[in-house]
């Protein structure tokens, strides 16, 4: 949040806008930032298990995925960054501030989560517990959606044509 905060901000400071893009530039800033700390929040718990020290889990949570989330927060930016050869000035608009809010939303999430994470430690076992219940949960979601999915493209089918004649 902080960071698509800062991009946003970033971006009026380069005299552009909240337009007909702002929800995507939001999105796509948001998910590429929670993507990267939700890495480094996991490996973080994996090495704090490991190892029983908060600090040096962030250091090796860090170290393990930040040159693969910096290589990801640098391609999705380019080619953002690409729409710059447009002649259509919303877009060139939008490409810059997602490119750019994407590079800002990852400095700042790795400058501030690591220390974050070392001073307040791992998830409660509560938080834990929900999440493996959550993930539980989603799977067996899953397995039924792939057992029934006959049944639910023919219900979509259905709904679709509603909406249609609607």
């Amino acid at each position: 949040g902080s960071g698509a905060a800062i991009a946003a901000g970033a971006m009026i400071a380069m005299g552009g806008s909240f337009g007909i893009f702002a929800a995507a530039f939001l999105t796509i800033v948001l998910v590429v930032g929670t993507s990267d700390v939700v890495h480094l929040v996991h490996r973080f718990s994996d090495h704090f298990s490991a190892h029983g020290d908060a600090r040096a889990a962030a250091k090796l949570a860090a170290a393990e995925i930040g040159a693969a989330c910096m290589l990801t927060s640098t391609t999705t930016p380019a080619g953002f960054l690409a729409l710059l050869t447009t002649s259509i000035p919303p877009i060139r608009a939008f490409g810059l501030s997602t490119g750019v809010g994407v590079m800002i939303t990852f400095a700042v999430g790795f400058a501030l989560v690591p220390p974050v994470l070392a001073r307040i430690g791992p998830p409660r076992a509560a938080a834990l517990r929900h999440a493996r219940d959550a993930s539980i949960r989603m799977n067996r979601l899953s397995q039924w959606t792939l057992m029934h999915w006959r049944r639910l493209l023919v219900v979509q089918a259905v709904i679709a044509l509603i909406c249609r004649l609607v």
